[in-house]
């Protein structure tokens, strides 16, 4: 329905928020209009005022009182030494919550990325380099989101202050040092048996798992895996995926019965993966057997998956194989390992071929 003029420019400034769309900014609205007339006003002038009241701190760029410095790089317990490079103010505050960081941050109000126009011209490079060239600094930590804009971002940065005499890390993926330590000090808690029978299993890993030698898929040592073994398991569809957590998220869905190629990673020049460990030989050993009439390309459909699909697409386009990929279900930039079996299903069912 359509609101009055002054609702609807309303639901238009909410819907510029980030994860807001129309129906969630019709709910903020119409949650605002039941307010009282005093309280709409004061929230009003509150909002109307923030180019008075809110700037950016001079020394690391983070929004703080106007014409001030933010509490962080006021604050003379913090270790000047440590300066930890974020994209936003979003990035700043999740470290912070994590109370074990006491150094201090440069905001670059962004990240690069080619697709939205973002160069890089608009960041904040050359309070960056003012810092990290002052001397005080001995360390720049490049916590940036892991995502490719993110590492763009972090190789470009990493380029911009080579000539400087910091040094520069970034947070570890995965299982930090706080998690570890919580993972060996329950480890040590263990029965001696336990933690015998443990560090075996993990120490004859080489002598018990291999990798199968018609999918590439974890299996155990000189043996096929269980799919490949499985006659009743449909050869004319093979399913390339590039990890092993995709492989079992495709299983679990309980509606794919053909058989797989395990790539053993993807393309990701930022990583430095050209394609070379990939088992592009077996892949197309498979795919030119006979038996395959369909290739269904599962890889994430994020920047990488997508540049590895297409890679794979013109390594088989002389065969006479049918070439598809998952359509509906899985989101632009998701990663296939962490969809359901729902999504998934409906992924699989209505794959598209690819052109």
């Amino acid at each position: 329905m359509r609101y009055p003029k002054a609702a609807e420019e309303l639901i238009e400034y909410f819907r510029q928020l980030p994860g807001i769309g129309r129906r969630g900014a019709e709910r903020m609205a119409l949650a605002l209009l039941e307010w009282e007339p005093e309280q709409q006003r004061l929230f009003g002038l509150s909002i109307a005022r923030l180019p008075e009241n809110i700037g950016h701190c001079p020394d690391c760029g983070a929004i703080c009182t106007q014409g001030q410095k933010c509490e962080i790089c006021s604050d003379a317990r913090r270790d000047e030494s440590l300066l930890c490079v974020v994209e936003n103010m979003p990035q700043l505050a999740a470290v912070e919550k994590a109370l074990s960081y006491r150094g201090k941050y440069l905001v670059l109000g962004g990240r690069i990325s080619p697709l939205d126009g973002e160069d890089g011209s608009a960041l904040n490079l050359e309070l960056l380099r003012k810092r990290a060239s002052s001397g005080k600094v001995k360390e720049v930590i490049l916590a940036l989101s892991p995502d490719v804009e993110g590492r763009a971002t972090a190789a470009y940065l990493a380029e911009l202050l080579s000539d400087l005499s910091v040094k520069l890390t970034r947070p570890a993926l995965g299982i930090g040092r706080r998690g570890a330590e919580r993972m060996a000090l329950a480890l040590l808690e263990w029965e001696p048996e336990q933690q015998r029978l443990f560090g075996l299993s993990i120490a004859r890993l080489p002598e018990n798992i291999g990798h199968c030698p018609d999918c590439g898929a974890i299996c155990t040592q000189g043996q096929k895996c269980e799919i490949c073994s499985d006659a009743r398991r449909d050869e004319s569809l093979l399913c390339v995926v590039e990890n092993m957590p995709q492989l079992a998220a495709v299983e679990k869905a309980l509606s794919y019965r053909g058989k797989y190629l395990v790539l053993g990673g993807r393309i990701s020049p930022l990583d430095g993966e050209d394609g070379s460990a990939l088992n592009l030989e077996l892949l197309r050993k498979r795919a030119s057997s006979g038996k395959v009439k369909e290739v269904i390309l599962a890889l994430s459909p994020d920047v990488e998956g997508r540049a590895t699909a297409a890679y794979l697409a013109e390594l088989l386009s002389d065969l006479s194989v049918k070439l598809t990929r998952p359509a509906l279900g899985l989101p632009a930039g998701a990663n296939l390992s962490f969809a359901d079996g729902a999504t998934v299903t409906a992924a699989f069912s209505g794959r598209t071929e690819v052109e």
